[in-house]
């Protein structure tokens, strides 16, 4: 998961840098605004831009107002980072955008917290087998059988954006209702938030995913299927036979 820093500051730069890079981001840092666009448009994969608002050639918030008023970025979260603490500055950036305007010099802990908030880092993977089977009044054979297909269903389409995105880098066209639907009643919510995100459902059910959609939507996919081979391995090594006789 990377994260884009747009800042001409050097030592405010390399604190940001160092900060999210000690809790595990890979972190691109450019020095302007017109440099993050480049970097936006080349690279795939980014999910968070934390930027100034004072540089050079390209202000944070005319970036800002590029980033939302772009289809192909728009749903990248973007936080501000800045000295300014001006009514107009504030103003002008959450009307274009911005998810969080954080002042200069930013606590440490402040930033990870609002990172981690901004990417939903908080959303549930997986929810608890049993509070599913209670919330869906599911036996265990039923609920084994729909978390067992809802993750051959997301393992298999994790194997086909790979290799995409290793070669084509083409768009390809993904059952974006029945993710959604898996993910509601398994509790993957990170999953049904990446969806909202990159624009809900889509009336006639599957959408082209652009490489960087895929680039993005890959990383919370891979993230379910490591969780619950984690939480549920023997689901993947018995029969549904044997769940009901264990169950028995």
């Amino acid at each position: 998961m990377s994260i884009l820093i747009v800042e001409d500051d050097k030592i405010s730069g390399k604190i940001l840098k160092l900060n999210l890079k000690k809790h595990g981001y890979d972190v691109i840092w450019v020095e302007n605004g017109r440099e993050a666009l480049d970097t936006l448009h080349s690279t795939l994969g980014i999910e968070l831009i934390i930027a100034d608002i004072m540089m050079p050639e390209l202000s944070g918030l005319e970036l800002l107002r590029e980033i939302k008023n772009s289809p192909e970025l728009s749903k990248i979260p973007v936080i501000m980072s800045t000295a300014r603490q001006d009514s107009d500055s504030v103003k002008d950036a959450i009307q274009n955008g911005c998810i969080f305007y954080l002042i200069k010099p930013i606590n440490a802990g402040i930033l990870i917290e609002k990172v981690k908030e901004a990417l939903g880092h908080n959303e549930s993977v997986l929810q608890n087998k049993e509070k599913i089977m209670l919330r869906t009044n599911m036996d265990e054979r039923a609920y084994r059988a729909i978390s067992i297909e809802y993750y051959n269903h997301i393992k298999e389409l994790t194997e086909i954006m790979s290799e995409n995105l290793n070669n084509e880098k083409k768009d390809i066209q993904v059952d974006i209702r029945k993710i959604e639907a898996g993910a509601n009643v398994l509790g993957a919510d990170h999953i049904a938030k990446r969806i909202k995100q990159m624009g809900g459902v889509p009336e006639q059910d599957k959408r082209a995913l652009s490489a960087r959609e895929q680039s993005i939507f890959l990383r919370d996919l891979k993230e379910f299927c490591n969780v619950f081979e984690k939480e549920l391995q023997t689901y993947l090594q018995i029969g549904i036979g044997e769940v009901d006789n264990k169950a028995g």
